[in-house]
Parts: structure tokens; C-alpha cells; sequence
């Protein structure tokens, strides 16, 4: 798991990639289909970065829905399909573990028709926890998402490394 790296991005490197972030969110708004990255409106101090062998590859947050802890990701167009989605949700459950130890549910949005990132959930076990209409904050809302969630201590309770 060495390969990824969780760290703050910096204004700079934000700006690097600033377009490629709205250009996503633009076509999304169009579309209804693609990522839409809400938390990335904006650069802040405490974005934090995904690295992948030392390269900026996206983007997580970790912040809270409903009380429960959400993680949020974003991979930049040119590294999707290479299995980083897949070891950043690694990570950020062996993160989560180690900074959140009573933290008994982690919940992740995925666009309803995003196979590939539904693909991930599932292969690394997170378990469907209930769909958008359950989760509807406001009547305008019309983004579509799955929620999965996942206890980062399930295996650690069971006596077993993840």
C-alpha cells in the first residue's frame, strides 16, 4: 500500500488540474453521468491529495453524512481504470481504523449507474446501505447515488488482518 500517499495538495498543484475538475463537473451537470465532485468547488488548505508513485492522481474527503463518516474520491480522467480507486479505499479504511477507533460505519456515495465504482464497492466488500431516494435531503435534489458502507474494524473485531 506504499504506492498511495494521503497528504494536504498544495495551490499550486491544485491549479494544475483545477479545469480538468470542472470540465468533469460540467459534464456531469449536463449529463447526469461522471463523477461530480461537490468537495472540490474550491482549493482549501485541507484538501487532501491522492498519490499514486509519487504523482498526483486525485483527491479525498473525509467528512461526515447523516452522523455516519463519508469518504468522498475523486481520480483525475487520465487514471481511471488502473486500480486506484480500489487501493485508495484501502488506505483510507487502514487510515480510518487508526485515526477513528470507535468509528463503527464509514458510508461512500456512487452514482447509480457508475459501474466501475460500483464494481470497487463490492469487490472490496463494502455492503449496499440503502439507495438515493432514502437519502433525499432536499426535494430539488436529483443526483442519483448508491450508499455502501463499510465497518473499518469489522475484520479487526472478527481476529482477522484486513
Amino acid at each position: 500500500m506504499e504506492e498511495i500517499e494521503l497528504k494536504p495538495v498544495t495551490e499550486e498543484e491544485y491549479n494544475q488540474v483545477k479545469n480538468i475538475i470542472e470540465k468533469d463537473n460540467e459534464e456531469f451537470r449536463k449529463t447526469r453521468r461522471g463523477p461530480y465532485v461537490t468537495f472540490m468547488d474550491y482549493f482549501s488548505d485541507n484538501l487532501t491529495g491522492v498519490y499514486f508513485k509519487g504523482v498526483l492522481v486525485g483527491f479525498v474527503h473525509l467528512g461526515y453524512f447523516r452522523g455516519d463518516l463519508e469518504i468522498q474520491t475523486y481520480i483525475l480522467p487520465q487514471y481511471r481504470g488502473h486500480n486506484i480507486s480500489y487501493l485508495l479505499h484501502l488506505k483510507v479504511v487502514e487510515e480510518t481504523s487508526a485515526k477513528y477507533p470507535t468509528c463503527k460505519k464509514i458510508v461512500s456515495q456512487v452514482e447509480y449507474d457508475n459501474a466501475a465504482s460500483l464494481r470497487v464497492m463490492e469487490k472490496l466488500g463494502w455492503a449496499h446501505d440503502y439507495d438515493h431516494e432514502e437519502a433525499i435531503l432536499h426535494e430539488e435534489d436529483e443526483f442519483r447515488h448508491v450508499f455502501y458502507a463499510l465497518n473499518p474494524h469489522y475484520d479487526l473485531e472478527r481476529g482477522q488482518k484486513r
